[in-house]
């Protein structure tokens, strides 16, 4: 699975703190990763960076994954509650956050602009943690080890991404 795909992704999904998934029940609004082994990396020759070759089986124990990203809400209420610095962007028409809340109409939408210390500052907050390489990659890819989460062909208008802007 390409870099360039997961840094299409918009921010973060959680994990949550469980030490086994064996007969526990799925939390609210997460899903059940199961245990066993995935492909894991890019083939060589194709598009993804060195450091995903070569392509190789890793076996994973179950986990549960929120099922949806962060929403602006969400990380608001972390913010208020904890005096976090709310997102930034360098440039200020692209800032979706004013006076350290998010601006109107975008309560639930993807929080983004912020930093890896800033998603684990909030997974810790929230009582989970960030997902390691191999669990995205293996949530990401589903049973039958997809390139992207919907199949393997590229659709602008299935990710956030910058494509979606070009091609609207």
């Amino acid at each position: 699975m390409t870099r360039a795909f997961l840094s299409w992704c918009v921010f973060f999904l959680a994990i949550s703190h469980h030490p086994s998934v064996t007969g526990a029940e799925i939390p609210t609004d997460m899903a059940l990763i199961p245990p066993g082994e995935f492909t894991m990396g890019s083939p060589e020759g194709s598009d993804g960076f060195p450091d995903e070759r070569p392509e190789r089986r890793v076996f994973l124990s179950g986990y549960f994954l929120d099922r949806f990203e962060v929403t602006n809400h969400a990380y608001d209420t972390f913010v208020q509650a904890t005096g976090h610095r709310s997102p930034v962007n360098a440039s200020q028409t692209a800032t979706l956050w004013r006076n350290n809340r998010p601006i109107p109409d975008i309560e639930h939408h993807p929080v983004v602009n912020v930093s890896w210390e800033d998603a684990a500052a909030y997974c810790r907050w929230a009582g989970k943690r960030l997902p390691t390489e191999a669990e995205w990659e293996k949530a990401a890819r589903g049973i039958d080890s997809r390139r992207y989460p919907w199949g393997n062909d590229w659709d602008f208008s299935r990710a956030n991404s910058a494509s979606v802007v070009n091609h609207k």
